[in-house]
């Protein structure tokens, strides 16, 4: 099972890894957070179900995802 969110930057952009905090707030269940591209966020969820973000990155949040 999949679904595409489109989320506010707040949402995402937010702890020391980006999107950590929100994302475990909104969805508990969170097993892992994966860059898929520029653009793409997958979040894993422990049922293995998946949501894609697809979300507008600023050049600081890449540099910290590729940290």
């Amino acid at each position: 099972t999949s679904a595409v969110f489109h989320p506010t930057r707040e949402l995402v952009l937010t702890s020391s890894i980006p999107g950590s905090a929100r994302l475990w707030h909104f969805f508990p269940t969170i097993e892992a957070i994966l860059v898929e591209a520029e653009r793409d966020l997958r979040v894993v969820l422990s049922q293995g179900e998946c949501f894609q973000y697809f979300v507008e990155f600023d050049p600081e949040f890449c540099e910290k995802w590729d940290e």
